[in-house]
Order: C-alpha cells, then sequence, then structure tokens
C-alpha cells in the first residue's frame, strides 16, 4: 500500500512540469496563431516597419525616411539598423513567424533567469518556471509585443540576464549597453547601476 502511494505521488510531482508546459505551450500557440491569421496589414505592423527600414538601407536609401502609405517611420538608434540587418534579406512572412518564435522563446529564457531568484518555498523549479512562463506569456505586455511585434521582450532579457545572471561577473553591463545601443530605454538601467555604485 505504502509503495503504491509512493508511486503514485511520484507519477503526480512528474506530472507537474509537463502540465505547465502544456499550459505555457497552449497560451503561446493561441498568441501566435491569432497575431499571424489577422488581416495582412494588421500583423506585426512594429515588425513591418522594421524591415521597411532596413530594406530601403540595404538597397542605398535612408533608415528614417518615410514610406508610401505607412503613418510610422524607424525611430530607433542607427545600431539598431545594423542589429535587424538580417530581416532585409527574408521574405516578410518568415520574418513575421521566426520574430514571433523568437519572442516566445525569449519570454520562457527570461523566465528561466528569473525563477532562479524566486524563494524555494514556491516549489520546485522545474514545476515554478513553466507556470511563470504561462502567466507572462498571457500577459498584456507580452501580447501586445507579439501583436506588433515589437523587440521590448528582446532587450527585456538581455537587461534582465545581464543584472541576475551575469551579477558580479567579467563583461557585466554588456548586454544592457548592446540594448541601449538598439533602443534608449534601457539606459534607465543603467542610471540606476550608476547611482547604487555611487551610494
Amino acid at each position: 500500500m505504502e509503495r503504491l502511494k509512493a508511486a503514485r505521488t511520484q507519477r503526480v510531482k512528474a506530472a507537474r512540469p509537463v502540465l505547465g508546459w502544456v499550459a505555457a505551450l497552449a497560451v503561446a500557440a493561441q498568441g501566435a496563431i491569432h497575431n499571424l491569421s489577422r488581416p495582412l496589414a494588421e500583423r506585426l505592423p512594429d515588425l513591418h516597419i522594421y524591415t521597411l527600414a532596413v530594406t530601403a538601407l540595404v538597397h542605398g536609401g535612408s533608415l528614417y525616411m518615410l514610406h508610401q502609405g505607412e503613418a510610422a517611420r524607424f525611430t530607433y538608434p542607427p545600431f539598431a539598423g545594423l542589429a535587424f540587418f538580417p530581416i532585409a534579406y527574408l521574405p516578410e512572412p518568415v520574418t513575421r513567424v521566426l520574430w514571433t518564435l523568437l519572442t516566445i522563446a525569449a519570454v520562457a529564457v527570461l523566465c528561466w533567469v528569473v525563477t532562479t531568484r524566486l524563494p524555494r518555498r514556491l516549489g520546485p523549479r522545474e514545476v515554478v518556471w513553466p507556470l511563470v512562463t504561462a502567466l507572462v506569456l498571457a500577459s498584456k505586455p507580452v501580447q501586445s509585443n507579439l501583436w506588433f511585434g515589437q523587440i521590448s521582450v528582446l532587450l527585456t532579457l538581455a537587461v534582465v540576464a545581464d543584472v541576475l545572471a551575469f551579477s558580479g561577473r567579467r563583461g557585466q553591463g554588456v548586454l544592457t549597453g548592446i540594448a541601449a545601443a538598439i533602443k534608449l530605454t534601457p539606459l534607465v538601467f543603467a542610471a540606476k547601476a550608476v547611482c547604487l555604485a555611487v551610494q
């Protein structure tokens, strides 16, 4: 009887991470399918602007030109144009799918980094990680990133990894610097770090 009870408990423990990942994958699939099946003009509009900008640059145009039929233009620093450079050579439908998958993968890695610092009393990391991933994927900011095809999740991953995963190690700050070169917002974190160092 005790052996059966122990075996049942073991199966339940083994199933919990699987159920967590099923939930995370369900949320990710729902978001991806919903966004990639919208009318063509509405699919990942920010990514469309990135693509137009770097394609123009490749063909000798300006990164910051306003393209016909578009209400917005590229607004990031010039280094961002280099970071986005590869998408100029891919068909845009392929870019949309890859960008969506990359964003989802970045959320999973971001949650893995964060769960390394969560209290153990919340549960085993292999259980907490997929559950946190599912919750973050379902959150409004991430859904917005998937909807518009934004880069914010990737920049957040760079800064969080820099602060948590590389804390005290040689080269800490490089990822935040790269993120700030792409978009100026991460400089807020750099300024905060400088202030703490001075104190």
